[in-house]
C-alpha cells in the first residue's frame, strides 16, 4: 500500500505469467490489469471488459460502428449514452479505445480470458464449470462445492450447467485443469481396457 494505494505485486516467475507476457492479449491483458488494481477496481474493470467482449459478437453491422467509434474514426452522438447505459467506465474505454486504434479488437476474447486468470489469481479464488447430465439439487450442488473446496483450496465460483451426454456423475472445468468423474467417462474407460485385452 502506497499513500492509500495498493501495489500491484504480481509473481512474474510463474509460468502462466511468464507465457501471458509471451503474447500480445497477454500484454494487454496484464497492463489493464495493474491499472484496475491501482485504482482498487479490479472486478469491476474486468467485468465492464467482459461486457464490451460480449456486446461486440452482436452482429456485424452494430460490431462495425462500435469500433469505428472506439478507434475515433465516427463520433454517433448515441454511442456516448450506450457506454453509460451499459456502466462502462471511461478508464475503460480509453483501454480499449487504444486497442481499437492498434486493430487488435479480435484479442478481446483472449484478453477477457486472461484477465480473468490474473484476478482469480490476485483474489485467491477459482472460476470453475460443473456439467451435469440433468438438474441437480441444492444439497447436491452444496456436496459438490465442499469436495471441489477440499481440491483446490480455494474461494470457488461455480457455474452448474447440463450436458446430458455426460449420463451421469459430473465434469468439473477451469481454465487449466478438468476433473472427470462422469458415467460416460468411465465407460469410455472400459472401453479402452477391453480394448486392450482383446489386443493382447
Amino acid at each position: 500500500m502506497k499513500n492509500g494505494v495498493p501495489t500491484v505485486k504480481l509473481q512474474t516467475e510463474r509460468p502462466f505469467i511468464v507465457a501471458m507476457c509471451s503474447s500480445i492479449a497477454g500484454r494487454y491483458a496484464l497492463a489493464i490489469f495493474k491499472a484496475a488494481v491501482q485504482r482498487g477496481a479490479v472486478t469491476e474493470i474486468v467485468d465492464e471488459v467482459r461486457v464490451i467482449s460480449k456486446i461486440l459478437e452482436k452482429g456485424q453491422p452494430f460490431r462495425i460502428v462500435l469500433i469505428r467509434r472506439l478507434q475515433k474514426r465516427i463520433k454517433p452522438r448515441w454511442i456516448g449514452d450506450f457506454w453509460k447505459f451499459v456502466g462502462i467506465s471511461d478508464s475503460t474505454l480509453r483501454f480499449l479505445s487504444l486497442v481499437a486504434r492498434n486493430r487488435r479488437v479480435d484479442l478481446l476474447p483472449d484478453i477477457v480470458r486472461l484477465l480473468g486468470r490474473l484476478t482469480n489469481d490476485y483474489l485467491g479464488q477459482e472460476d470453475i464449470y460443473v456439467y451435469t447430465a440433468s438438474e441437480i439439487a441444492a444439497e447436491d450442488k452444496q456436496k459438490i462445492y465442499e469436495k471441489l473446496s477440499t481440491i483446490f483450496r480455494k474461494k470457488l465460483n461455480i457455474t452448474f450447467e447440463i450436458r446430458a451426454t455426460i449420463l451421469g456423475g459430473f465434469i468439473a472445468q477451469t481454465d487449466s485443469v478438468t476433473i472427470d468423474v462422469s458415467v460416460s467417462h468411465q465407460i469410455e474407460r472400459f472401453a479402452e481396457a477391453a480394448r486392450s485385452y482383446i489386443e493382447t
